[in-house]
């Protein structure tokens, strides 16, 4: 595949995959091999986790029709390598404990803005919380 053609589009989303045919793939242990690396991929490529879940209903009997569409997604991964997610590591130098000073500033703040909202609230003639319902007794 690293000289195939890419696609711009993974999959029609009216393209029908059907469970009955005659034509069986030849190795289906490569199929579910390709499909679940797929399936990883949507992890950093969420644009393609439709197509993917579509191909992998047909994991037990796949057919050459689903290999033409895994193929499709794969041209379309080809050609849009610099697209994706990126995910980064936490930051390990960053100290996870906080000091008491750091506390105190937070609930500091947590009480200012919680101030605000009661000095908001009775302008907008809402309740903070939303009231409960009376319970119906049948």
């Amino acid at each position: 595949m690293d000289n195939g053609k890419s696609m711009a589009s993974s999959m029609a989303s009216s393209t029908k995959l059907s469970k009955f045919g005659a034509i069986y793939v030849h190795d289906a242990t490569f199929f579910r091999s390709i499909v679940g690396a797929l399936q990883y991929a949507t992890k950093t490529r969420p644009e393609i986790s439709y197509y993917v879940n579509k191909v992998c209903q047909f994991l037990s009997y796949p057919l050459e029709e689903h290999w033409k569409a895994v193929k499709r997604i794969l041209r379309y991964v080809q050609g849009t390598l610099n697209h994706g997610l990126d995910i980064e590591d936490a930051n390990p130098t960053k100290p996870i404990a906080k000091t008491e000073r750091e506390r105190e500033r937070e609930r500091e703040r947590r009480k200012k803005d919680t101030e605000q909202l009661y000095r908001f609230l009775p302008q907008t003639g809402s309740s903070p919380v939303p009231l409960a319902r009376p319970r119906r007794v049948c």
